[in-house]
């Protein structure tokens, strides 16, 4: 059946979820972006994407606390 690829749960849980095919397109577009960067800007690259993921990590977790 091919191999089927899995992420950690983004709900601070370990159960692991296959990907959708939006979510594989995605990465495969980050992994293009993030190949293309110049080794001169890789970090300052990396220290963006790092402030802009842990944000996302934080309004999801803070949206959650809204809900209940």
């Amino acid at each position: 059946m091919g191999s089927q690829r899995y992420q950690k749960g983004s709900d601070f849980t370990d159960k692991e979820k296959e990907l959708t095919p939006d979510q594989l397109s995605d990465a495969k577009h980050l992994s293009e972006i993030i190949n293309s960067v110049s080794s001169g800007k890789c970090s300052i690259f990396e220290s963006v994407m790092l402030a802009y993921l842990n944000g996302m990590e934080a309004g999801m977790a803070y949206g959650k606390d809204d809900i209940s």
